[in-house]
């Protein structure tokens, strides 16, 4: 009966960590490499008329698996992420890798959602199908105060994660 529970426990471990990679991978900050790999074919094209689509529902899968993920993983004992919301670099690192990642493995759900709507929001016309500019102003409007706002708002995540962890661990 033990060695049941263990592989069932394991496929559980398992699973948490599939959801987990499978987010990585659906990012919508990948669409960019996914549209120059599929360069030149129908797929490519289907992705550049529907972008902002596919960014939504990316983005939408990300935050589900997210959940997913955490909820399966914050269940396991003998989970290899050790005290899952009590170590404050790997919530930070997490952070670092999606706003909202960290603040979802501290399992406050509602703040991860908030930073990842936040960070998806500023990263928009970042993602946007490539165009010069018609004019300096308009580089400015449409790179790089997106990307100040989305570097904010990655650092804000970043350090919250780390505090709500390191206080947790402190208590």
């Amino acid at each position: 009966m033990k060695a049941e529970t263990a592989n069932g426990s394991r496929g559980r471990t398992l699973g948490g960590y599939l959801w987990l990679a499978s987010a990585l991978v659906v990012c919508p900050c990948h669409l960019p490499l996914l549209l120059a790999l599929a360069g030149g074919t129908t797929f490519a094209a289907l992705l550049q008329a529907n972008w902002h689509l596919a960014v939504a529902l990316s983005m939408g899968y990300v935050i589900v698996a997210l959940l997913f993920a955490f909820r399966v993983l914050s269940r396991e004992k003998g989970c290899a992420i050790p005290g899952v919301g009590n170590n404050p670099v790997l919530a930070l690192a997490l952070s670092a890798l999606l706003p909202g990642f960290g603040q979802g493995y501290n399992r406050q759900w509602i703040k991860a959602g908030a930073f990842m709507a936040a960070g998806t929001a500023s990263a928009w016309p970042l993602l946007s199908p490539a165009r010069l500019p018609d004019s300096f102003a308009s580089l400015a409007l449409r790179l790089v105060l997106p990307t100040m706002l989305l570097a904010a708002f990655e650092i804000w995540s970043m350090v919250d994660a780390y505090h709500v962890a390191r206080a947790r661990v402190t208590r």
